[in-house]
């Protein structure tokens, strides 16, 4: 490995060990392949992994994609024709399959917590599986081959290098349509449609070919960002009416309870992108959303943490407050789940802030 490649790789352990062309030589071996992401995929994690299993798919490998739910309203129609498993958090992976994978690829996250149902699955065949994400912390017991890049802006922009090895273009060359939009898709969402500080000129670079391989940008942002449910901007006031400034109104807090999602009729796939309205408050440095994640059943509570913070000379590593608890994530953007009240998590995670602040 490079120092260029050490110095873009994951902190500590997790770090990149195999190259786009290997794991796409790997990958080419392969008869049957199964790729998974986070719970609950974003537009990075979805794009990330439909946009690999597409390519997969182009090259006659029978290929799965598996999704930990809550799901985006908009994961069927983006899905296709791609076969996609939309499994619940209860699920037991191992009970879906008839025949073994010969590799799983894992998109946008290498961290056990994130997996969820998939996690089981996953530790007994490490071996055979490959990890693609640009996050900063991950778990190394999770694959045996990880190509890791901190400074992508996106986990599409990392599995691009795969896909052009594997279909055997050049970098500025075109992509097929169907596999450009999924990366765009992940590319323009983890960056707030590029306005969002991880943006670079890389990104825009990618974005341009994307658009040049006919990704129709009008007609994605309206189905990802124009199709929210009634119930969400609901939520949205509830939780903005909870909304605190601490730490001398560098930390804007909201927080979203059990009840303010039951008495809108919203669902966990509803509670997302809510930090952006307080980031627009002067002064604040960081905002944290605190929501209610217990599920039915559960035997102790869970509270869903996200945090984002401005860039700047007086920017907080939110990363790093969230790895100090669990978690993980970008500088800028992190979050964790502490099996805690939401009061509770609350105090907890103020603590560290204030620390920071």
């Amino acid at each position: 490995m490079s120092t260029s490649t050490q110095a873009r790789a994951g902190s500590g352990g997790y770090v990149t060990n195999a190259s786009a062309a290997e794991i796409a030589a790997s990958l080419r071996a392969a008869k049957r392949v199964i790729v998974t992401t986070h719970a609950k995929p974003d537009g990075d994690a979805a794009g990330s992994s439909l946009a690999i299993a597409r390519a997969l798919r182009q090259l006659g490998i029978s290929v799965e994609v598996w999704h930990v739910g809550p799901f985006q309203a908009w994961l069927k129609a983006i899905a296709g024709d791609v076969k996609l498993r939309r499994l619940s958090p209860e699920t037991q992976p191992a009970d879906l399959i008839t025949d073994e994978p010969d590799a799983i690829v894992i998109t946008d996250t290498g961290s056990w917590v994130q997996l969820d149902a998939v996690a089981p699955f996953v530790r007994s065949r490490a071996s055979k599986t490959i990890v693609i994400d640009h996050h900063l912390n991950g778990d190394t017991a999770v694959s045996a081959r990880r190509l890791v890049d901190t400074t992508a802006a996106a986990a599409t922009e990392v599995v691009v290098r795969v896909i052009d090895e594997l279909l055997g273009l050049k970098p500025d060359a075109a992509l097929p349509t169907d596999i450009a939009t999924m990366l765009y898709l992940g590319l323009a969402t983890d960056t707030g449609w590029f306005k969002f500080s991880s943006t670079t000129p890389a990104t825009m670079r990618l974005g341009a070919r994307l658009l040049e391989s006919g990704v129709d940008h009008p007609a994605l942002y309206e189905l990802i960002s124009q199709q929210d449910s009634q119930a969400r901007p609901l939520l949205l006031g509830r939780a903005l009416n909870s909304l605190t400034f601490e730490a001398a109104g560098k930390v804007g807090v909201v927080s979203i309870t059990a009840r303010d999602i039951q008495e809108c009729k919203a669902g966990q796939e509803d509670t997302g992108g809510f930090a952006e309205p307080v980031m627009s408050v002067v002064g604040v440095q960081v905002v944290a959303v605190f929501t209610d994640a217990t599920r039915a059943g559960d035997l102790e509570p869970t509270t869903k943490v996200s945090m984002r913070s401005k860039p700047g000379a007086s920017a907080v590593d939110v990363a790093a407050v969230a790895a100090s608890m669990g978690g993980g994530g970008h500088a800028r953007a992190a979050g964790l789940k502490l099996k805690v009240p939401l009061e509770r998590a609350r105090e907890l995670v103020l603590y560290a802030l204030r620390a920071k602040v």
